[in-house]
């Protein structure tokens, strides 16, 4: 147990069990305000001044079988959820959803809304539903198993869209879209950590190594110093996972500048993609899901408590790495003289 005195050889001892409990965590689901899961249905119909109805289904993505439209010829569209979404998820938790319904007609004409009804039971499975004009938006998710059971109804007066078209100068059609998406906020995981606790276990085996061959140069540590240096090592790791928890939530809620903490330092994140020291205007292309001030003020605020942890844990592991003698023995070698 002498042994574990030494302050190279206990750093490493614990810096491998931090790297394995990176590993250990980057397999946690966890909250990471992910809303990336989602998919969407697009319904193009023609009506003709015949009132004839042609109709072409998109859905992305492309062969997922989320929706399912039934159109009659009565201008009756139905749209339900399929089996499709339970695909999509491929077993990962949800905590929340989003459905948003939107119906656009062209050519514009203000008649031709009147001509158009829409009628939903999305209230069956979220706690709120917003109408406006020709769509609507629900969120707060009651009960994933209901969503089988919802439907998107839109009910087309051919009658009154063919006299509109009768009134046209020349032959022409109405073209209406019918958008249907949904998105979920699941749990995912904070894969970065993998790699991370792979590069320390590597880095504590080497130290380790290193630590053995250079065994009694160094003064063994007390058990208050022991106990500071694991302290310290356990406050560092903490703040590190904690940081990284921080930013993959600034990152999927596309608030970049939304905080003064930096990233994580040496960690391949999805945050690198957009972070830049200077803030800057983001592009529409490069514009994400941005939910009200609270969920960033938290995620700002954890990443800064968490860069203040680290800190506090490297300050604390100066004092026992200084009693080991390490420094003094480091300064000794620089400082002696060369042999010609």
């Amino acid at each position: 147990m002498k042994v574990l005195r030494d302050f190279l050889v206990l750093t490493a001892v614990a810096a491998l069990i931090v790297g394995h409990l990176y590993m250990a965590v980057a397999e946690l689901p966890l909250d990471l305000h992910d809303w990336s899961t989602r998919c969407q249905g697009l319904l193009h119909i023609y009506v003709d001044a015949s009132g004839q109805l042609r109709w072409r289904e998109h859905e992305f993505p492309s062969g997922l079988d989320a929706f399912r439209a039934i159109v009659s010829e009565e201008g009756r569209v139905l749209y339900c959820i399929w089996e499709g979404v339970y695909l999509l998820l491929q077993g990962r938790e949800v905590l929340d959803a989003r459905m948003g319904v939107d119906i656009w007609v062209q050519p514009e004409d203000t008649r031709a809304l009147e001509a158009i009804r829409l009628s939903t039971n999305l209230g069956r499975a979220f706690a709120s539903v917003e109408r406006f004009d020709l769509g609507l938006k629900a969120h707060g998710l009651k009960s994933l198993e209901e969503l089988r059971d919802v439907f998107v109804e839109v009910v087309l007066d051919i009658g009154l869209m063919q006299e509109l078209l009768a009134s046209y100068p020349r032959p022409s059609a109405f073209v209406v879209w019918v958008s249907v998406g949904l998105a979920f906020l699941t749990k995912t995981h904070m894969e970065v950590l993998r790699p991370r606790g792979m590069a320390i276990s590597a880095a504590s085996c080497f130290l380790l190594a290193v630590g053995l061959v250079s065994f009694g140069r160094r003064r063994p540590l007390s058990a208050r110093d022991a106990f500071l240096l694991l302290a310290s090592l356990a406050l560092m790791a903490a703040g590190d996972i904690l940081l990284h928890l921080a930013w993959y939530r600034l990152a999927n809620l596309g608030a970049y500048h939304g905080t003064l903490a930096p990233p994580p330092i040496l960690s391949p994140g999805p945050w690198n993609k957009y972070y830049e020291p200077m803030p800057r205007i983001l592009p529409d292309e490069e514009a994400t899901y941005r939910p009200g001030e609270p969920e960033v003020e938290a995620a700002s605020q954890l990443a800064g408590l968490s860069w203040l942890m680290l800190l506090a844990g490297l300050s604390m592991l100066a004092w026992p790495a200084r009693r080991s003698g390490l420094f003094t023995r480091e300064v000794e070698l620089c400082s002696r003289p060369k042999i010609p």
